[in-house]
């Protein structure tokens, strides 16, 4: 199995890395439109959900200045930049987000109060899925002739899901378990939501060091749901190495194919220290093996299940991580499964209180 390598694939949101994302290159012009006069919008969905009337928008970028302290940059990309930062009034820690207008791949018409304004898809999707406690939230947003500036929360003690898998080398199945249970609860909200993120992978979930929250990054690749989960796209500006295997051979995949490939890979990455396959051959080839058929010259295509896993997380790593789309399990399932079902995490609020009551 190869180590444990940053791949330099596209340029996620890195608002809570300590690594510099990698450079996403412009979106080709024939397939997007790269100015805010561009007669391409994308139509939102017949599904429309309420927007948040918590999250504030601002046409006066000066009044940015007013209410927020720029802290150092932490990550760029062809999308823009993003900086840490904090509240004048509050003192929280908070993350910028600076998206450049030119750099946009995707518009959509959204209403503010009275106005109607064109917006990256980004700040739609954001908006639309509101809050939950395993997403980073949007506060709120400013723009300028031309960028967006988006302000995040950001927790004080935090490292990315990368990161934290480096620093321990691997996590036990308990902690896996629990991490897992998180992520699959935020992905199935957003899903409710008719929102597919489409680039889950470990950079783009960040960790609260003093809760071990876990908080889901970046939709600057998401997409609406169309059609449920059963939606098809024939796009994907996801990172390479955690996409399926029928985007690598046929340019389509559904929304539920392939977030249930990309979690599968996910929680074998957390369990084993990396990611089990590295290239287009092996992904589409891989093969899941007890670990005493693994072959000794170990072929890069065969990655063991390890004989201390539970049956439990073999049988789900199976299920996910099946080369058919057909035989794939679903969202549902995932959820269902015993090894999610038998996780316990207590959320800060449950955790507060218990310790309150000692």
């Amino acid at each position: 199995m190869p180590k444990r390598k940053y791949i330099p694939v596209k340029g996620e949101f890195p608002a809570m890395s300590s690594r510099v994302s990698n450079y996403r290159p412009p979106p080709a012009p024939s397939t997007v439109s790269m100015s805010p006069s561009s007669s391409r919008t994308v139509v939102a969905d017949h599904v429309m959900a309420s927007f948040q009337p918590s999250i504030r928008h601002d046409s006066d970028p000066k009044k940015f200045d007013d209410i927020y302290e720029k802290g150092k940059l932490v990550g760029s990309g062809g999308f823009g930049s993003v900086h840490s930062g904090m509240s004048k009034l509050t003192r929280e820690n908070i993350a910028i987000k600076y998206i450049m207008k030119q750099r946009v791949p995707k518009w959509i018409e959204i209403d503010i109060g009275e106005d109607r304004k064109r917006v990256t898809l980004e700040i739609y999707l954001l908006r639309r899925i509101g809050r939950h406690e395993n997403i980073i939230a949007l506060r709120e947003w400013f723009e300028s002739s031309s960028e967006f500036i988006l302000i995040f929360d950001r927790p004080a003690n935090h490292k990315d899901l990368f990161d934290f898998i480096s620093d321990a080398g691997k996590l036990s199945e308990s902690v896996s378990q629990k991490f897992f249970r998180q992520i699959v609860s935020a992905i199935d909200y957003c899903h409710k939501r008719g929102v597919a993120h489409r680039d889950l992978k470990d950079e783009n979930f960040v960790v609260d060091l003093d809760t071990k929250r876990l908080f889901l990054i970046d939709f600057g690749s998401g997409a609406l749901l169309k059609n449920g989960l059963d939606t098809v796209y024939t796009d994907f500006d996801g990172t390479r190495v955690y996409s399926p295997p029928e985007w690598i051979l046929t340019k389509r995949y559904t929304a539920n194919g392939l977030a249930v490939w990309s979690l599968g890979i996910l929680l074998y990455d957390m369990l084993s220290g990396d990611i089990p396959w590295d290239n287009d051959q092996d992904i589409c080839t891989g093969k899941l093996l007890p670990e005493d058929q693994v072959k000794s010259n170990n072929p890069t295509n065969q990655v063991p299940l390890y004989t201390k896993w539970s049956a439990e997380l073999k049988d789900l790593l199976i299920r996910m991580l099946q080369h058919d789309q057909k035989r794939r399990i679903k969202m549902d399932q995932v959820l269902a499964h015993p090894f999610v079902r038998m996780s316990t995490y207590n959320s800060p609020a449950r955790i507060t209180r218990s310790m309150t009551r000692r």
